[in-house]
């Protein structure tokens, strides 16, 4: 049972209390967002926390994004990596939905391991997903794999006319010495603003 459908903030509290981990993770969103109760970052992490011991995948990566930041906790990269880690195991145990094995290669993109990044989001982008494009591209460019890069940030560009596909490949453009592409992708619209 999921809480997308319950508007109440008592329904999804009584839930959470009895440990729901759907619901749990629905009021550390409310406490995230500060829908229904009073904004708290700390009681959003606490309920977080709970629905993620219940191994709920969602909740294990919006905890990995709370300890990478140190947002209503203190700031914990090893306990965030373990977080992103255990989604991974859930998501091929259960061979879960593929949003959520990218939002896994996205966090560990941002954890800076981007080997194991690029081994989660590879297939993806290979398969067609078009949201890996862009993180693929950025995992590239930060392992220097610049030409790998511009690959998947043309692929980005060529479907969504991202203005952040347009910066990243002026920014490869750039690492390379091709000065005159490099210039050419500063001229889309929004890449001065990236």
């Amino acid at each position: 049972c999921y809480a997308a459908n319950i508007r109440k903030i008592g329904t999804i509290k009584k839930h959470a209390k009895r440990g729901h981990a759907w619901a749990q993770l629905q009021l550390g969103r409310r406490y995230s967002d500060g829908v229904g109760v009073s904004e708290s970052a700390f009681e959003a992490v606490r309920w977080f926390r709970k629905a993620a011991s219940k191994d709920h995948p969602v909740a294990l990566l919006v905890l990995c994004h709370h300890l990478r930041y140190g947002k209503g906790c203190t700031r914990n990269v090893p306990e965030a990596t373990a977080c992103v880690e255990k989604t991974l195991k859930i998501c091929r145990l259960i061979d879960g939905p593929r949003f959520h094995l990218f939002d896994v290669g996205r966090e560990f993109c941002f954890l800076e391991r981007y080997e194991k990044a690029i081994e989660i989001l590879l297939p993806l982008a290979e398969s067609g997903m078009s949201q890996a494009y862009l993180v693929l591209g950025a995992v590239y460019y930060m392992s220097e794999a610049y030409t790998e890069s511009l690959k998947w940030y043309i692929e980005d560009f060529s479907q969504e006319k991202n203005a952040l596909a347009a910066y990243g490949l002026m920014s490869c453009c750039w690492k390379v010495d091709r000065f005159a592409e490099a210039k050419f992708w500063l001229t889309f619209s929004g890449v001065t603003t990236c």
